[in-house]
């Protein structure tokens, strides 16, 4: 049982230097393209935010499974929905 005991504090203390080296080892470094990618980041955000709005100009509610209401989440299966995504889904 005290082997167990060592064996398993041991173990606790070279996670616990490992983490902390990895912390303190680590260093951040920006994307390349980070801008590139802050912008696309807006204009999507931008896109879904008309979207949502239409949404709510034409009376549509915004769906239960949608958590962030975002209004980019619609009924699982409608008129357009392929017959054979019916047939994987057992509807």
């Amino acid at each position: 049982m005290k082997c167990k005991r060592f064996a398993l504090l041991l173990s606790v203390l070279v996670l616990s230097a490992s983490v902390a080296l990895t912390l303190r080892s680590g260093k951040v470094v920006p994307a390349e393209d980070y801008n590139v990618k802050l912008e696309a980041a807006q204009i999507m955000q931008r896109c879904m935010d008309q979207v949502k709005v239409y949404k709510q100009e034409l009376g549509l509610p915004i769906h239960e499974e949608d958590w962030f209401r975002t209004g980019m989440i619609g009924d699982r299966f409608t008129g357009i929905t392929p017959i054979w995504l019916l047939w994987w889904f057992n509807c």
